[in-house]
């Protein structure tokens, strides 16, 4: 991927057997955050538990690894629950912050392949409030957002990216044999408040 645009089939969880190791190496340091990422990997699966803005994945075409993925992140959560105190596995907060990293998952995906898509959601913003965010591209790597999330008008993100030609990758190592590779490049991603359709700004705390 390069400026947003496809130079190259990009290489999908379809191609080869999906991997349960990025969950497993956060729980040794962050049980919390590994439950949050397993649900991730889960929820690609399962139309993203309700949350909305990506095209689904066809459930009749996940396979056996896909449905070996579930089962196997199912066991796994269930594992790190019995390890972690009633707080901190609290349904709401839990919820809450699946979807808050779905949403950020989305902000990053949507500049960096710049695929057409008007809005997600629901998106927390203050307690007890959920909005749907509202999206408007004004570039490859821009995009306006109403309700605006973050302070300001206006969030300026450098991001690393290499271009990648080869069509297709025989594993992990293959891919990342890959990126290492390739030389890296520095896009600059631009998020900006939608002043211009007169969107409210969200409340903070």
């Amino acid at each position: 991927m390069k400026g947003g645009q496809k130079t190259s089939r990009r290489w999908t969880r379809h191609d080869t057997p999906p991997s349960t190791r990025k969950p497993c190496t956060i729980a040794e340091t962050d049980p919390y955050a590994a439950y949050l990422v397993s649900l991730h990997a889960s929820g690609l699966y399962n139309r993203r538990y309700g949350w909305f803005g990506l095209s689904p994945v066809d459930w009749t075409k996940i396979g056996p690894h896909g449905r070996a993925l579930l089962a196997g992140q199912r066991q796994f959560r269930a594992a790190l629950v019995k390890t972690a105190s009633p707080e901190v596995m609290e349904f709401e907060a839990t919820w809450r912050n699946y979807m808050l990293l779905e949403t950020f998952d989305y902000l990053s995906l949507l500049t960096c392949y710049g695929f057409h898509s008007t809005g997600c959601g629901p998106v927390p913003t203050v307690e007890g409030q959920w909005e749907q965010l509202s999206i408007r591209r004004l570039g490859t790597w821009a995009v306006e957002l109403c309700p605006f999330p973050f302070a300001a008008d206006e969030l300026v993100v450098d991001v690393k990216c290499v271009d990648i030609e080869q069509a297709r990758f025989d594993s992990d190592e293959d891919l990342r044999e890959q990126v290492v590779s390739a030389h890296p490049e520095i896009r600059r991603t631009t998020y900006r408040a939608g002043v211009s359709r007169g969107c409210p700004a969200v409340r903070r705390n």
